[in-house]
C-alpha cells in the first residue's frame, strides 16, 4: 500500500465552460490508490469520457442522423 503522510496531491483539471472537471484531492494518511478509485469513479460519472469519445472523429451530418434516430428508437423500446 502507498500511504502518503502530509502530503497534498491534486489530481486537477482547469474548469472548461460550463463543465466542471474532476477534482480529487488526496488527504492525510489516505492511500493513493483509494484516491485513484475516487478520481475515476468523477471521471465516469462527469461524462468526461463518453464527451473525448464522441469527438475523436468526425461523423457525417447524415450518419450523425441516422444514429440519433436509432438511438431514440432503442430507448423507446424499453
Amino acid at each position: 500500500m502507498n500511504v502518503i503522510k502530509g502530503v497534498i496531491i491534486r489530481f486537477d483539471f482547469e474548469q472548461t465552460g460550463d463543465e466542471r472537471m474532476p477534482r480529487v484531492v488526496v488527504r492525510e494518511n489516505e492511500d493513493l490508490d483509494a484516491a485513484m478509485r475516487r478520481f475515476k469513479r468523477q471521471v465516469n460519472n462527469s461524462g468526461v469520457l463518453a464527451a473525448v469519445r464522441s469527438k475523436e472523429y468526425y461523423v457525417k451530418p447524415g450518419v450523425k442522423r441516422r444514429l440519433k434516430s436509432e438511438a431514440a428508437r432503442k430507448k423507446k423500446r424499453k
